[in-house]
């Protein structure tokens, strides 16, 4: 779940911005931000540990009680449900201009939305179990077309990467990458709630998470730039979809990249939006103390929200300036500030109670 939380709903439109930015050693903020990631997330298991809570808000409140409850919940949802709109919209937006260019841009909006919301209405199991069982598929079925693409390589010579790492670049780079791994305190939910079969180990498997999500862009990096090359990646708002486009099947049941896209990035983004509608309205659900039937009106409430901010989101020019210009840099202050310093109280408060 922390492994479909994190990436999957922003794949398609990756890695133009950095291209755009810091040219090829864009990619070093690839590994800047994972690493800014898997510190934010161990400090949160830490935290959880400290506070021995769950879910999110229930760690939040016995650290800076009911009115920090309520602060930094809200803005963390608030943040989180922001990102899922614009993802949600760029993607109707993509489908709009290559797949139904016919079709109203807020039918595969709606439509994917309500899908979304129906898994997190669900119970924590039926959600889990649903990553569950569609992860191994969309990791399969993009791993058989990345590798199909590797026949399209036309510029192997553009991924050297310069000699002089221009610093001011390269940070504006690894801030426009922090969406990738915004997940809205997925982690600190959930971690309290797995039965580990031998001895905890929460941070090696988040880092794993973090890890196998990593290699999956860096992979992605290379095949898009060593197709397309730096120049045409920077231009083209979906480089993705061109890379796979170039690729022909010639069989019975695949034909171009229209069924993968359709199909994969589709659950993908789906179960994206679930475990983040799920962990708000679960949060909220524990910080106002309702019943679960209640949960399900405030995830279907969150759902709807999500929906509605990415239909009125009004183009993919719009929507990448909310993005890379205000989402980005308020969303990474807000989590590492109040990560960093929730951690701090709650291990001097822990110290006290020790000590008392």
């Amino acid at each position: 779940m922390v492994t479909m939380s994190v990436v999957a709903g922003a794949i398609y439109i990756w890695p133009q911005y950095i291209i755009q930015t810091a040219g090829i050693n864009g990619l070093w903020s690839l590994f800047t931000t994972a690493g800014i990631s898997l510190a934010v997330l161990a400090l949160q298991i830490a935290w959880v540990s400290l506070t021995k809570s769950t879910p999110f808000a229930a760690v939040v409140r016995n650290t800076w009680g009911v009115f920090g409850m309520w602060v930094v919940v809200s803005m963390t949802g608030i943040l989180c449900m922001t990102v899922d709109a614009i993802m949600l919209a760029l993607f109707g937006q993509m489908l709009h201009v290559f797949f139904y260019p016919l079709t109203p841009m807020v039918v595969p909006i709606i439509l994917i939305g309500l899908a979304g919301i129906w898994i997190a209405m669900r119970s924590l199991n039926t959600v889990a179990r649903n990553v569950q069982f569609w992860f191994p598929l969309i990791i399969l079925s993009f791993g058989f077309v990345l590798f199909l693409s590797f026949r399209n390589v036309r510029f192997p010579a553009a991924l050297l990467p310069s000699p002089t790492i221009v610093i001011p670049q390269w940070l504006r780079a690894t801030l426009g990458t922090w969406f990738l791994y915004a997940n809205g305190a997925v982690v600190a939910s959930l971690i309290p709630h797995i039965r580990w079969t031998r001895r905890p180990r929460p941070v090696l498997w988040t880092a794993l998470a973090i890890g196998f999500q990593t290699m999956v862009l860096v992979v992605v990096f290379v095949t898009v730039i060593s197709t397309l090359g730096p120049a045409a990646t920077a231009q083209l708002q979906w480089p993705m979809v061109y890379v796979f486009s170039l690729v022909s099947v010639k069989t019975f049941f695949f034909k171009g990249v229209g069924m993968f896209v359709i199909i994969t990035w589709t659950t993908a983004l789906v179960l994206y939006l679930a475990v983040h509608i799920y962990c708000f309205s679960w949060n909220v659900q524990t910080m106002a103390d309702l019943s679960s039937l209640v949960r399900r009106w405030i995830a279907l409430g969150a759902g709807i929200v999500v929906t509605t901010i990415a239909i009125l989101i009004p183009s993919t020019i719009s929507a990448g300036k909310i993005l890379f210009g205000v989402l980005n840099p308020v969303d990474l202050s807000w989590t590492v500030g109040a990560t960093v310093l929730s951690v701090i109280v709650a291990w001097v408060r822990h110290r006290r109670r020790k000590h008392s």
